[in-house]
């Protein structure tokens, strides 16, 4: 049975996200899907315009963002479920219009919908932002990072850090524009080991979709100077699918970010979905990103690629010498 969660505690939540400058919503929605998100979110919102993207044409959407594109008091925001994977190629080009809308307008949740956006959005998101901070200002002094799973002691990653940034996800920036939020993430100069993944593949392309819940033995990859080198595991499907991925994108191998999510509540709602959710990179505890790099971290020196993967990983620590950062 799905838990209950409190759905006004849930808005109040939510609604600490949205800039106060925009004064009117177009607000996407999915129909069923988010009937109750409607009837609870937008009330608390001055004024509001429903659209249904999937019923409009491609033209339709694209007048629209050109319509608000200029109005600093409009704003975007966005409820859908598996981020249109089953639109055809003119909707998905028509919604690349949005690229166009400045980002500090614009609030996309993405795989959440009725059953979950209670808990998605349980926790408060300055107490989120705040472990996000504070995490940053811990990461900050330390260049050589190592992942181990206590479940599995041949599990281990090296990562090298060195030199890099990091940036902190809250959802209170301009550019963190994707709900529930609550990250902290760079770009490693490398990373080396063997990773045993539990977890879930989320991104670009539906791995998260089709395979859901990678078990223990499942996936198994090799990880030199920051690109996979092997893929193994006893689930031969997901294997293949992995290796044609990186065969057609070889892009696609780098790492291109190490995150660290900070949301207990991603963490509990995981355990809820059997599929793997955009929103599982924020679940609490590390992830790696292969491929195309966040815009805030990029090296243009890198190998490009247009798609992007997170590999999240369910349970682990990650140290700094013999400083303890994240146990999950």
């Amino acid at each position: 049975m799905t838990p209950r969660y409190d759905w006004d505690r849930a808005v109040t939540n939510f609604c600490q996200y949205l800039p106060r400058s925009v004064r009117h919503w177009v607000v996407a929605l999915q129909g069923p899907a988010h009937g109750g998100i409607a009837r609870a979110v937008l009330p608390r919102l001055d004024s509001t315009e429903v659209v249904i993207l999937a019923d409009l044409p491609p033209p339709s959407i694209r007048n629209l963002v050109r319509t608000y594109v200029e109005r600093p008091d409009v704003g975007f925001l966005e409820f859908t479920v598996n981020i249109g994977q089953f639109w055809d190629a003119d909707h998905r080009g028509a919604m690349t219009e949005l690229a166009r809308w400045p980002r500090d307008r614009v609030k996309r949740c993405f795989d959440v919908w009725d059953a979950n956006f209670g808990i998605l959005f349980s926790e408060d998101p300055v107490d989120v932002a705040q472990r996000c901070q504070a995490l940053r200002g811990m990461l900050t002094p330390h260049q050589l990072l190592e992942y181990n799973d206590d479940y599995n002691l041949t599990s281990a990653l090296n990562l090298n850090c060195e030199g890099s940034a990091w940036t902190a996800y809250t959802g209170f920036e301009e550019f963190d524009y994707i709900l529930p939020s609550g990250e902290v993430s760079c770009l490693p100069q490398s990373v080396d080991g063997q990773l045993e993944v539990e977890g879930w593949i989320v991104g670009t392309i539906p791995f998260g979709l089709k395979y859901g819940h990678i078990r223990r033995g499942d996936l198994l990859l090799g990880f030199d100077g920051g690109v996979v080198s092997t893929v193994t595991g006893r689930h031969t499907e997901l294997c293949t699918d992995l290796d044609n991925a990186f065969a057609r994108l070889p892009g696609l191998r780098s790492v291109g970010e190490l995150g660290i999510g900070q949301s207990t509540a991603v963490a509990r709602a995981a355990m809820l979905h059997e599929m793997g959710c955009h929103w599982h990179e924020r679940h609490f505890g590390i992830h790696l990103g292969l491929g195309v790099e966040l815009p805030e971290t990029a090296d243009p020196k890198r190998g490009a690629t247009a798609h992007h993967l997170d590999i999240v990983l369910a349970r682990g620590s990650l140290t700094a010498g013999k400083t303890l950062l994240a146990k999950w």
